[in-house]
């Protein structure tokens, strides 16, 4: 049952701005952490090879953990407004006749009020 749940939460696709944050600052400090371990391990083994393996490695780590919306991005949802009810039978008739009154009214040097 929980790991449908998972599933349903994985193809929701929705990320609070909280969890967007989070994903941000854990996508650049493990890129970062990955990239000074890759350039230590080149270092000792003296192949670049190594160092875009073990950078390779991270980013697809980084991509499992940022990527997917897991339930951990949607920790504090946004609690929107309800849709607000417009009355729009006989204010629209009112708006009208003001704005026509506003347009007539010009001083002497043509320069609106």
């Amino acid at each position: 049952m929980a790991l449908f749940s998972v599933t349903a939460i994985l193809q929701s696709g929705k990320i609070d701005f909280q969890g967007q944050r989070l994903a941000d600052r854990l996508g650049h400090s493990l890129l970062f952490i990955t990239g000074v371990l890759g350039f230590i391990a080149a270092f000792l083994t003296q192949s670049l090879s190594t160092a875009l393996y073990v950078d390779l490695a991270g980013l697809v780590v980084v991509l499992l953990l940022c990527v997917p919306p897991w339930p951990m991005y949607n920790s504090h949802p946004v609690e929107w407004q309800p849709k607000a009810q417009v009355d729009d039978d006989d204010d629209d008739e009112d708006d009208d006749e003001d704005d026509e009154d506003d347009e007539d009214e010009e001083d002497e040097d043509g320069k609106r009020n």
